[in-house]
């Protein structure tokens, strides 16, 4: 998908890409049934990368790697979906101190899509941006996408001040009916 070209090359030009994932051939051209399926494979492969990494560096790879490889393959799952990126990692106007991971116009709403390998104490980060955020655009959906289980944080949702709409575990099929809402929401009815 050519509209998502800028954002896909500034990814492939990281530090974090070029180490973890040479080339974005397969992210482009391996075939899938499922968003699930095809996040699943990247991110396995990544932690296969990342186990090799360690055995033969005797060390861990830089922490930020993490988070920087999630975004690509989240970009380029959105981008094999045909889905349309707004903005990644970029100001939002009128929204201070607030820098989506993520962000998709739809026909019928914007959905911000907050990425983080672990929830630990970084999903109040995602709740206060999500509330900063609706301030400016309170039609928008605000989803906490993570790598982990997401049952915990689920149940929490009810007692968050209403930034936060939903959280989804991109290691699961639950993948699969975020990005089945999302292209619903972008795709002409």
């Amino acid at each position: 998908m050519t509209g998502n070209k800028k954002f896909l090359k500034k990814l492939e030009e990281s530090k974090a890409f070029k180490i973890c994932m040479g080339n974005s051939d397969e992210l482009r051209n391996k075939p899938f049934s499922t968003p699930y399926a095809y996040f699943s494979y990247f991110w396995k492969k990544y932690e296969s990368f990342k186990r090799k990494y360690k055995a033969e560096n005797k060390k861990e790879i830089n922490n930020t790697y993490n988070g920087k490889i999630f975004e690509t393959i989240f970009a380029f799952l959105l981008d094999w979906q045909e889905v349309q990126i707004r903005s990644m990692d970029e100001k939002v106007e009128g929204v201070e101190l607030v820098i989506p991971d993520i962000l998709i116009q739809g026909k019928t709403k914007t959905f911000f899509l907050s990425l983080k390998v672990s929830a630990r104490e970084r999903w109040k980060q995602a709740d206060w941006e999500a509330l900063k955020f609706k301030k400016v655009y309170p039609k928008s959906m605000v989803i906490l996408v993570m790598i982990e289980e997401t049952k915990s944080m689920k149940k929490k949702l009810p007692q968050l001040r209403g930034g936060l709409d939903d959280v989804c575990c991109a290691n699961s099929v639950e993948l699969n009916k975020l990005v089945k809402k999302i292209k619903a929401s972008c795709t002409k009815k």
